[in-house]
């Protein structure tokens, strides 16, 4: 990226627009969401080397109380979980996913995968419920420990020029969200941790799986954000897009062909005129 990139903070480039606009390059910014502590041992040695700045958006349950967000936790339970047979309620699932068994674990982690995105188009309350049955029924599962930074450790990379901004406190898919109390505390609430951990409230709060709408966008700015992140898969045109609603490039565990290819946004193109998310 730096070889084809002027890369700034995201946030430094949003608000203060004027200061880049002779940059000989086009610009780019690199994010992370989450807070893993892998961030510290992979990331950050890199961007050091290349003396590159970013932002880090905290999930502040679990840099506070080291919980994952819903979809880790679905992930590794499938990934993990020693059983072949589940007893819960699989009516609120499309047909084709009310299987109650597998024949192996292979089976049982492809049907995790699908299941995954079928939930994000739950609604909150829905999602939760059947989140919490599944917990219930894999009870043989011991999710790990010392995933997050601790709030010492976000602390130490601030100090080092990473942004921190916010990614709400549970990792909720926002847009789904109909209950503007829970919405507030996502999202004041965890701005409202992390001033109280490094001493600034943050800039962004980076939706969670880039779930949002209009009630979201006005309450991240009434909760003294300054800009809200989405995800889209689209480069950022000021003059295009809200900055409630700045779209990124979100990129995977894949070589660097694909990777280049997600970052020119020809996937993206391909997947628009196949009529495909990404």
């Amino acid at each position: 990226m730096k070889k084809h990139f002027d890369i700034f903070k995201l946030e430094d480039m949003i608000l203060h627009p004027q200061e880049y606009a002779k940059a000989k390059k086009p610009l780019a910014a690199v994010v992370f969401d989450d807070g893993y502590r892998d961030f510290i041992d992979y990331a950050m040695p890199v961007l050091s080397e290349l003396n590159t700045k970013a932002s880090m958006y905290i999930i502040t349950d679990a840099a506070s109380k080291g919980i994952p967000p819903w979809t880790y936790i679905l992930d590794y339970t499938f990934l993990h979980s020693g059983k072949l047979k589940v007893d819960y309620d699989l009516s609120a699932l499309p047909q084709e996913l009310q299987v109650s068994g597998w024949n192996n674990t292979n089976e049982r982690i492809a049907y995790g995968k699908i299941l995954k995105p079928v939930l994000k188009s739950f609604s909150h309350t829905e999602r939760n419920e059947f989140l919490n049955q599944v917990s219930d029924s894999f009870n043989d599962v011991n999710l790990p420990s010392d995933l997050f930074m601790t709030w010492k450790d976000i602390k130490e990379v601030f100090e080092n020029g990473i942004e921190i901004g916010s990614h709400t406190v549970s990792h909720p898919l926002l847009g789904t969200i109909s209950d503007e109390t829970i919405l507030k505390t996502e999202l004041r609430d965890s701005g409202l941790e992390i001033e109280k951990n490094i001493g600034k409230f943050p800039l962004a709060i980076s939706y969670p799986v880039g779930s949002y709408n209009d009630k979201v966008k006005l309450l991240s700015q009434a909760a003294g954000y300054s800009m809200g992140l989405a995800v889209n898969q689209r480069s950022y045109d000021s003059d295009v897009h809200d900055r409630f609603a700045i779209p990124r490039i979100e990129l995977y565990n894949e070589g660097m062909f694909k990777t280049k290819m997600r970052i020119k946004e020809v996937i993206f193109k391909i997947n628009h005129l196949l009529g495909r998310s990404a």
